[in-house]
Formats: structure tokens, sequence, C-alpha cells
């Protein structure tokens, strides 16, 4: 019902008043555009974020298996694309 008195108000507005009242609607047709494309982005960004935590979760179980098995760090490097200093680290966490 609002929108219906609204619209229909809008045959008695000045120019400047249908003006304003468009400048307006733009500016929340467009904010409301940002505010999706911002929306959109970080769920993309926090989607790979999950993708890459979850990969780097899978190499370092990997490696971890490696480890136990006796593998050496340039085996378990070349297998997961970890660093050395990586695998030393695991080495560490395990023997502890």
């Amino acid at each position: 019902m609002k929108i219906a008195y609204e619209e229909a108000s809008k045959f008695s507005w000045t120019q400047k008043e249908l003006d304003a009242y468009d400048y307006v609607s733009m500016r929340m047709g467009d904010e409301k555009a940002r505010m999706e494309f911002a929306t959109q982005k970080a769920m993309t960004e926090g989607f790979q974020q999950g993708i890459e935590q979850g990969s780097k979760k899978t190499l370092l179980e990997i490696a971890n298996n490696a480890i136990k098995k006796g593998f050496a760090n340039e085996e378990i490097a070349e297998l997961t694309g970890l660093s050395s200093e990586e695998i030393d680290a695991l080495r560490a966490a395990f023997q502890k």
C-alpha cells in the first residue's frame, strides 16, 4: 500500500522533487549493489581460504604419515611441496 501511495503521489511532485527522488533511488540501488558485491567477494575469499586450509591440512597429514614410514625430507618435500623447515618442524612435533 505504501508503495502504491508513493507512486501515485509522484504525479504531484515538482521536477526538483522527482530529481531528488531519482537520485536517492539510484544511490540506494548503488549501495545495494556494492553490498551484494562485497558479500559475494567475502564469501568467495572465505571459500578459497577454506580450500587452502583444507589442502594444507591434507599435505601435513601426508607428511606426517611419510615421517612415520621413515621417508627422507627430500622425498616428503617432493610429495607435498612443503619446505624442509616445515618438515623439520613436523618431525620435532612428532617426536614430542
